[in-house]
Order: C-alpha cells, then structure tokens, then sequence
C-alpha cells in the first residue's frame, strides 16, 4: 500500500472525528477506523501479502496511522465532553447554589453505643478501660477464679473448646484452650501486671455452647469491674 493511500485514510479519519457531533457518533467513527474489522485492522492484515521489502514500512505507517486517529478521538471526545458539561451548567433547571445530595453515612450498632457510654462514665470516674482476648487459657478462665475440675461450666456442652495445630487433642493439651465464657479472665491478667491500687472495667464478648433461640444466644457482651486498693468493702458499690 503507497504512502499516499495511508495518508488518504487517517485524513478521512480526521475528518469524520471532526464531525462527530456526541460521543456516541465518535464511538461509531473508533470502531470504524480502530475496530476488529476496521481500516486500520485491514492495513496490518495486509502486511503479511505484501512484498517483503515492504512489508516493514507497511507496519510503520499503519502504527502511525493508529496513534494518529486515537489522538484525535482523545482531543475530540475531550471537547464533547467540556461542551456537554457546559450545556448542563447553563441550561435551564440548573441552579449552582442547591445543597449537594446528602451522604448516607452507617450508624453504630446499639451495644457499641451503649459499651461507650459507658465507658465514659467509668472512666469519668478514674476506671481504666482492661481488655483481654476472646480465646482465653483454660487456667484463667476457670481454675484461678476457683472454678473447680468437676464444675458443669467445664463440660463440653456448655463451653467452646478450642484445638490447635500443635495440639489437636485439647484433652491432652499442656495448656487447654477455649472461648471465654466470661470477662473474668481480664481480672487475673490485671491482677497480674497493674500495682494496686486501681480500678477498671473489662467490657467484651463471651462465648457460650448455647442452642440459640429467642431468650439464648452463643454469643454476649459483658462489663464487670473491679477495684483493688486499702479499705474498699461492699460499701463503695452501694
């Protein structure tokens, strides 16, 4: 294909791009020119017809005339879409000073609302806000709160026993794993580690091997709280 036939298509290219009124018309002009099926497609599947010295400068200018055509359809459609946006901006029922549409934001769950409120109340009150993790030890859970061997609560059915890795048999586990069933576990962590005297509250999830129905649910929220210091007696919670 001569030069001159190359030059023949991009300048009827430019000049239907040119014309395009919408984008939908310059869709149509893409395909046309840049599609599957369209003449620059053709050109590069002429190439392998051609003779071979030419087959070269065949894909050069073909590659050009590619490049060529999607800068005008990129500076094209830029216009189109300035003159839409233009036309929307002063055309009638067009008012710049109307509020824009709300954001609909999420909310948060009622027990987040509620575990804040109180703990700004506690901690209104020099509480320090104690957290522990969700799958406890079976040493604080049970046994440093002088929850005995033989207690139901340590029964399968009433409590999630965990296994792991490196130890799947949780009966014969070192150190048995489990769901914590209260939020007591955090009071012996505090008892570790905090000097007296102090007072915090221990907020969180627990865990029970329940049947859930409308007054059970395997999963709750609790709050306790605990106070160490010289002469703190029932008195002070009244």
């Amino acid at each position: 294909m001569a030069s001159h036939e190359v030059q023949s298509i991009q300048d009827e290219a430019l000049a239907e791009i040119r014309r395009a009124e919408d984008t939908a018309a310059l869709a149509a002009v893409s395909r046309a020119y840049l599609g599957k099926e369209g003449r620059v497609g053709e050109l590069l599947a002429s190439i392998p017809k051609a003779p071979p010295e030419e087959r070269r400068g065949i894909g050069q200018a073909a590659n050009q005339l590619k490049r060529a055509i999607e800068a005008a359809l990129d500076e094209r459609r830029a216009e189109l879409e300035a003159a839409a946006l233009e036309a929307e901006r002063v055309g009638d029922g067009f008012d710049p000073t109307l509020p824009a549409a709300p954001v609909r934001r999420g909310s948060l769950h009622p027990i987040t609302q509620v575990t804040r409120e109180l703990e700004d109340i506690f901690t209104s009150m020099g509480y320090r806000i104690l957290d522990g993790p969700d799958v406890e030890l079976e040493a604080y859970n049970f046994e440093a709160l002088n929850i005995p061997a033989d207690h139901p609560a340590r029964e399968m059915y009433d409590t999630f026993w965990c296994s792991s890795a490196s130890a799947p048999d949780r009966e014969n586990a070192p150190e048995r794993l489990l769901m914590r069933t209260h939020t007591s576990p955090v009071q012996i962590r505090a008892l570790e580690r905090i000097e007296p005297p102090f007072r915090a509250i221990a907020p969180g999830r627990c865990f029970r091997n329940e049947t859930v129905d409308a007054s059970h649910e395997h999963t709750f929220h609790q709050m306790e709280g605990l106070v160490v210091g010289e002469g703190i007696t029932v008195g002070h919670l009244i």
